[in-house]
């Protein structure tokens, strides 16, 4: 999770995004760069959050990431995010007419 974290810190000190939001969206991201070495951790981490899920590791793995992006569909961080750079680049452009 520190890369989740190291880069969420740019995102946020860039375009003033909070930090739980930056970090929702680049967990997804960082879950798959990771998949492949982290497998095994995943698979144990998707058995505790979606009990009675079946497949194999790889099939686990994707379930998993799958679920964690979903939470962030869910809670509206995805579109808080759409929302948040669209306003800055607005007030940018608007600062830049100034």
């Amino acid at each position: 999770m520190g890369a989740v974290h190291a880069l969420a810190y740019p995102i946020g000190g860039i375009f003033h995004v909070p930090h739980g939001l930056s970090n929702s969206l680049v967990l997804p991201h960082v879950l798959r760069f990771n998949a492949a070495a982290a497998a095994p951790l995943y698979v144990e981490l998707a058995d505790v959050l979606m009990p009675g899920i079946q497949g194999d590791d790889t099939s686990k793995t994707a379930a998993l990431i799958n679920f964690m992006e979903q939470i962030a569909i869910d809670t509206g961080s995805s579109v808080s995010y759409v929302k948040w750079v669209s306003r800055r680049a607005t007030c940018a452009a608007w600062l830049k007419k100034l």
